[in-house]
């Protein structure tokens, strides 16, 4: 992962995390001591009765979470979470970056100890230079991408990446609250290269997206 300080952190594991909230009206419950019986045992919420009231309720919250963990770090890096009424895409989106600086900070003698172990690592197989944008984004199935970010002081923005998988492969640059700003469809070869310029944007933190197979993120300083 990318950083807005160009700094990159390795060993990211993305979680997803998609709910389906409904509601019903009780207009008889008038204590919570009521409400334990009538769902305990005159009409038990089981398996069958939720997935039933999932499939007919007209009126669902479908909610998609996603968190960035980092290793060594006990909270997300990077968060996300996009919420609408089931049929209608407009809702409410929301973002949250902790910075690993400020989680460095924490009393947390656990997670530091992971940190230091994963320095002395990196530094054993010779990789010393810490604030590379070169990088390589590994895929549990084996497939990788071999990518490097490059961001000139006038905001220019070259990103060239070579995909181990051979698709169709787009590149999408968004605002940290999930605004698509441009696309550039890619194509299939196995070498890309995108250029774009977040000259016409104010300065700021921004997300280029590679989705598809590898949901490769990099965050954006300009």
């Amino acid at each position: 992962m990318l950083l807005p300080s160009s700094d990159s952190l390795q060993n990211v594991t993305r979680v997803h995390i998609h709910k389906t909230t409904g509601q019903q009206y009780l207009k008889d419950m008038v204590s919570y001591d009521s409400l334990r019986v009538f769902v305990d045992s005159i009409c038990p919420f089981n398996a069958d009765s939720i997935a039933w009231h999932l499939a007919s309720d007209g009126c669902l919250v479908e909610t998609d979470i996603y968190k960035w963990y980092a290793y060594g770090y006990r909270y997300p890096i990077y968060e996300t979470m996009e919420s609408h009424v089931r049929g209608n895409k407009i809702g409410l989106t929301s973002a949250y970056y902790c910075p690993p600086d400020a989680q460095q900070n924490l009393n947390d003698l656990d997670n530091e100890k992971f940190r230091n172990k994963a320095l002395v690592q990196d530094y054993a197989g010779g990789d010393k230079d810490r604030q590379s944008v070169s990088s390589r984004f590994k895929l549990s199935d084996g497939s990788y991408v071999d990518y490097r970010l490059d961001v000139s002081a006038e905001g220019k923005v070259n990103l060239s990446f070579t995909c181990s998988k051979k698709e169709n492969v787009s590149c999408s640059l968004y605002t940290l609250d999930g605004m698509l700003l441009e696309t550039h469809d890619l194509g299939l070869p196995a070498s890309r290269i995108v250029e774009m310029s977040l000259t016409p944007y104010s300065h700021g933190i921004y997300i280029a997206l590679i989705p598809q197979h590898y949901n490769l993120t990099l965050f954006i300083s300009s």
